[in-house]
Protein backbone atom coordinates (compact mmCIF):
# COMPACT_ATOMS: atom_id res chain seq x y z
CA UNK A 1 0.00 0.00 0.00
CA UNK A 2 1.64 3.21 -1.19
CA UNK A 3 -1.02 5.69 0.00
CA UNK A 4 0.69 8.73 1.46
CA UNK A 5 4.21 7.39 0.81
CA UNK A 6 6.77 9.22 -1.32
CA UNK A 7 8.01 7.72 -4.57
CA UNK A 8 10.78 9.10 -6.78
CA UNK A 9 10.89 8.52 -10.53
CA UNK A 10 14.02 9.54 -12.42
CA UNK A 11 13.84 9.85 -16.20
CA UNK A 12 12.14 11.26 -19.25
CA UNK A 13 9.61 10.10 -21.82
CA UNK A 14 7.43 7.04 -22.24
CA UNK A 15 8.93 4.92 -19.44
CA UNK A 16 8.08 7.62 -16.89
CA UNK A 17 4.57 8.08 -18.32
CA UNK A 18 3.83 4.33 -18.16
CA UNK A 19 5.03 4.20 -14.55
CA UNK A 20 2.89 7.24 -13.67
CA UNK A 21 -0.21 5.55 -15.11
CA UNK A 22 0.35 2.72 -12.63
CA UNK A 23 1.37 4.83 -9.62
CA UNK A 24 -1.01 7.82 -9.67
CA UNK A 25 -4.09 5.71 -8.72
CA UNK A 26 -2.28 4.35 -5.64
CA UNK A 27 -2.43 7.68 -3.82
CA UNK A 28 1.30 7.95 -3.28
CA UNK A 29 3.16 11.24 -3.40
CA UNK A 30 5.16 11.17 -6.64
CA UNK A 31 8.26 13.22 -7.33
CA UNK A 32 9.56 13.08 -10.92
CA UNK A 33 13.07 14.19 -11.66
CA UNK A 34 13.28 14.91 -15.39
CA UNK A 35 15.66 17.03 -17.43
CA UNK A 36 13.44 17.16 -20.52
CA UNK A 37 9.84 16.26 -19.65
CA UNK A 38 7.68 15.24 -22.60
CA UNK A 39 4.23 16.70 -23.24
CA UNK A 40 2.72 13.42 -22.02
CA UNK A 41 4.68 13.72 -18.78
CA UNK A 42 3.65 17.35 -18.33
CA UNK A 43 0.01 16.23 -18.52
CA UNK A 44 0.51 14.65 -15.06
CA UNK A 45 1.70 17.92 -13.52
CA UNK A 46 -1.36 18.21 -11.24
CA UNK A 47 -0.74 14.69 -9.84
CA UNK A 48 3.01 14.89 -9.30
CA UNK A 49 5.81 17.16 -8.16
CA UNK A 50 7.99 17.70 -11.23
CA UNK A 51 11.59 18.80 -10.76
CA UNK A 52 13.32 19.73 -13.99
CA UNK A 53 17.02 18.98 -13.46
CA UNK A 54 19.58 16.25 -13.86
CA UNK A 55 19.98 13.65 -11.12
CA UNK A 56 22.44 14.16 -8.27
CA UNK A 57 23.10 11.75 -5.40
CA UNK A 58 21.67 14.28 -2.92
CA UNK A 59 18.26 13.82 -4.65
CA UNK A 60 17.98 10.50 -2.76
CA UNK A 61 18.09 12.18 0.67
CA UNK A 62 14.29 12.29 1.00
CA UNK A 63 12.76 9.25 2.72
CA UNK A 64 11.32 7.62 -0.42
CA UNK A 65 9.45 4.33 -0.11
CA UNK A 66 10.46 3.44 -3.68
CA UNK A 67 12.77 4.82 -6.35
CA UNK A 68 12.25 4.12 -10.05
CA UNK A 69 14.86 4.62 -12.74
CA UNK A 70 12.94 5.15 -15.98
CA UNK A 71 15.84 6.23 -18.14
CA UNK A 72 16.36 3.32 -20.53
CA UNK A 73 20.08 3.60 -19.68
CA UNK A 74 21.39 0.36 -18.14
CA UNK A 75 24.70 1.90 -17.01
CA UNK A 76 22.87 4.75 -15.24
CA UNK A 77 20.39 2.24 -13.75
CA UNK A 78 23.29 0.22 -12.34
CA UNK A 79 24.71 3.34 -10.69
CA UNK A 80 21.27 4.27 -9.29
CA UNK A 81 20.85 0.74 -7.96
CA UNK A 82 24.14 1.00 -6.05
CA UNK A 83 23.32 4.45 -4.66
CA UNK A 84 19.86 3.31 -3.52
CA UNK A 85 21.27 0.14 -1.92
CA UNK A 86 23.80 2.27 -0.02
CA UNK A 87 20.91 4.33 1.40
CA UNK A 88 18.56 1.36 2.01
CA UNK A 89 16.11 2.53 -0.66
CA UNK A 90 14.17 0.03 -2.76
CA UNK A 91 14.99 0.54 -6.44
CA UNK A 92 13.34 -0.57 -9.66
CA UNK A 93 14.90 0.00 -13.06
CA UNK A 94 11.94 0.11 -15.44
CA UNK A 95 12.42 -2.45 -18.25
CA UNK A 96 15.80 -3.48 -16.76
CA UNK A 97 15.05 -6.33 -14.28
CA UNK A 98 18.73 -7.14 -13.67
CA UNK A 99 19.01 -3.85 -11.74
CA UNK A 100 15.89 -4.15 -9.60
CA UNK A 101 15.47 -4.69 -5.89
CA UNK A 102 11.80 -5.45 -6.56
CA UNK A 103 9.57 -6.04 -9.58
CA UNK A 104 6.34 -4.21 -10.29
CA UNK A 105 3.31 -6.24 -11.29
CA UNK A 106 0.66 -5.34 -13.81
CA UNK A 107 -2.31 -4.29 -11.67
CA UNK A 108 -6.05 -4.15 -12.23
CA UNK A 109 -8.42 -2.63 -9.66
CA UNK A 110 -12.17 -2.91 -9.42
CA UNK A 111 -13.25 -1.24 -6.19
CA UNK A 112 -11.49 -2.94 -3.28
CA UNK A 113 -10.57 -5.90 -5.49
CA UNK A 114 -6.99 -5.79 -6.78
CA UNK A 115 -5.46 -8.32 -9.17
CA UNK A 116 -1.74 -8.37 -9.89
CA UNK A 117 0.15 -10.36 -12.52
CA UNK A 118 3.90 -10.69 -12.74
CA UNK A 119 6.21 -12.52 -15.12
CA UNK A 120 9.18 -11.89 -12.79
CA UNK A 121 10.50 -9.32 -15.22
CA UNK A 122 10.47 -11.63 -18.25
CA UNK A 123 7.75 -9.74 -20.13
CA UNK A 124 5.69 -6.85 -18.75
CA UNK A 125 3.68 -6.96 -21.99
CA UNK A 126 2.66 -10.59 -21.35
CA UNK A 127 1.63 -9.63 -17.81
CA UNK A 128 -0.56 -6.84 -19.24
CA UNK A 129 -2.10 -9.25 -21.79
CA UNK A 130 -2.95 -11.78 -19.07
CA UNK A 131 -4.37 -9.03 -16.89
CA UNK A 132 -6.61 -7.77 -19.72
CA UNK A 133 -7.98 -11.31 -20.14
CA UNK A 134 -8.65 -11.55 -16.40
CA UNK A 135 -10.23 -8.10 -16.42
CA UNK A 136 -12.75 -9.33 -19.00
CA UNK A 137 -13.60 -12.35 -16.85
CA UNK A 138 -13.96 -10.44 -13.57
CA UNK A 139 -17.26 -8.58 -13.73
CA UNK A 140 -18.78 -5.82 -11.60
CA UNK A 141 -20.38 -8.47 -9.40
CA UNK A 142 -16.95 -9.25 -7.90
CA UNK A 143 -16.51 -5.62 -6.89
CA UNK A 144 -19.88 -5.78 -5.13
CA UNK A 145 -19.01 -9.10 -3.49
CA UNK A 146 -15.72 -7.73 -2.12
CA UNK A 147 -17.50 -4.63 -0.78
CA UNK A 148 -20.03 -6.88 0.97
CA UNK A 149 -17.27 -9.14 2.34
CA UNK A 150 -15.50 -6.15 3.87
CA UNK A 151 -18.62 -5.62 5.98
CA UNK A 152 -19.57 -9.27 6.54
CA UNK A 153 -16.20 -10.69 7.54
CA UNK A 154 -15.92 -8.87 10.90
CA UNK A 155 -19.51 -9.84 11.74
CA UNK A 156 -18.78 -13.50 10.99
CA UNK A 157 -15.60 -13.26 13.09
CA UNK A 158 -17.60 -12.08 16.13
CA UNK A 159 -20.23 -14.80 15.70
CA UNK A 160 -17.88 -17.68 14.87
CA UNK A 161 -14.91 -17.17 17.15
CA UNK A 162 -12.98 -20.39 16.43
CA UNK A 163 -10.68 -19.93 13.41
CA UNK A 164 -11.18 -23.51 12.19
CA UNK A 165 -14.96 -23.16 12.27
CA UNK A 166 -14.73 -19.82 10.45
CA UNK A 167 -12.59 -21.47 7.78
CA UNK A 168 -15.22 -24.20 7.35
CA UNK A 169 -17.93 -21.52 7.10
CA UNK A 170 -16.06 -19.53 4.40
CA UNK A 171 -15.07 -22.71 2.53
CA UNK A 172 -18.74 -23.69 2.45
CA UNK A 173 -19.80 -20.15 1.50
CA UNK A 174 -17.42 -20.13 -1.49
CA UNK A 175 -17.91 -23.85 -2.19
CA UNK A 176 -14.16 -24.47 -1.94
Amino acid sequence: DLRGKSVLIIGDGDLVVEKLKALVPTGCEIVVLSQNPSEDLLAFKGDIKLIQKSFEECDLKCPYALVYGATGDSVFNQELEKLCAKQNLLFNAVDDPSHCHFLSSAIFRRGALTLAVSTSGASPNLAKLILRKLEGAIGKEYELLVAWLLKARPIVATRIRAAKKRKVFWDHFFQV
